[in-house]
């Protein structure tokens, strides 16, 4: 079943429909609230409980590189302070590395002028004029992977771009540095959740150590569970297993039942709803490796089986 259908099953029930089978203007309720209200009950209610039981089915692989800003080195780059073409800088970036691109060598962001000058721990001179830099990620972004990441399982990377990825330790800020002394080592690296403020708001993201010092297209992999699109078109369908769509079309008229004062209606939707939801998942077996196929076969089967003439 579509979404077309979806929207026109529920607003059927709750007659907002014309004669000719179509959206009437003049209601309270819209055909966008009609879709929104089951897009609702897909994404937020419905997706979330089956990932939680056959997390491996929805999962997903996305590969993203350890960096996102780059530019060409000033000619008025001298000693230790480094000076860019472009504004890219901003405080944040202290204690993050600067990899020469051109020369393949790096250092670290010791200190901050301004978005286009920066001290590092090393002395450059006039040796990096002309060539092409590229700032190291401290925090890897989800939206530049994964924007359609609901759970993030596991975070994979590689410190040599000809290396084997490995599997981080996942942990929480607080568990990893505990002293302000810790060491990390490439072979066994740490991960842990965090966010980023930026210029459109906070942003969700990790953090891996120890920190990368060469730049990479490919040195994050993360696997993770996506979120399912909304439904916008009028023939999507919906990402559950076919016989499984008609019921999400029983919440939209529990909302509008709800919102009009119908409670005698809005009982029986809800009660719908709740009764796809469970059949869903009495039913609803993935193929995998994990999770083989059952079938059950109808009651009056074992009936027959077990009675006596």
């Amino acid at each position: 079943m579509n979404f077309e259908q979806l929207k026109k099953g529920a607003a059927r029930i709750v007659n907002l429909l014309d004669s000719a089978g179509e959206f009437q203007d003049n209601k309270d309720i819209t055909e966008s609230q009609t879709g929104d209200m089951i897009n609702f009950a897909y994404r937020e209610d419905v997706f979330p409980r089956l990932q939680n039981q056959y997390k491996s089915y929805f999962e997903q692989e996305a590969i993203g590189p350890n960096y996102t800003t780059t530019a060409t080195v000033d000619a008025s780059s001298t000693s230790s302070t480094l000076v860019v073409t472009t504004n890219i800088f901003t405080e944040s970036m202290v204690g993050q590395y600067v990899e020469n691109y051109t020369d393949g060598v790096y250092a670290k962001i010791e200190g901050y002028t301004s978005a286009t000058t920066v001290t590092l721990d090393t002395e450059i001179g006039d040796t990096w004029d002309g060539d092409t830099i590229r700032v190291l990620n401290r925090v890897h972004l989800l939206s530049s992977q994964a924007d359609d990441a609901y759970v993030v399982t596991s975070i994979f990377v590689r410190y040599g771009s000809a290396g084997d990825y490995i599997r981080t330790d996942p942990g929480t800020r607080g568990d990893i540095f505990q002293t302000g002394y810790e060491t990390f080592d490439q072979l066994s690296p740490r991960s842990f959740p965090t966010n980023l403020e930026t210029s459109s708001g906070t942003v969700q993201g990790f953090s891996v150590y120890p920190l990368f010092t060469r730049s990479d297209d490919s040195a994050i992999k993360i696997t993770y569970t996506e979120i399912p699109e909304k439904l916008t078109s009028g023939t999507d369908i919906p990402r559950l297993p076919m016989g499984h769509h008609e019921f999400l079309k029983w919440y939209a008229v529990y909302e509008i039942a709800t919102q009009r004062g119908d409670y005698t209606l809005a009982d029986r939707a809800m009660g719908e709803y709740e009764r796809g939801k469970r059949n869903l998942m009495s039913s609803y077996r993935p193929w995998s490796a994990d999770k083989p196929v059952q079938m059950k076969l109808p009651r009056r089967y074992d009936l027959m089986r077990t009675r006596t003439i």
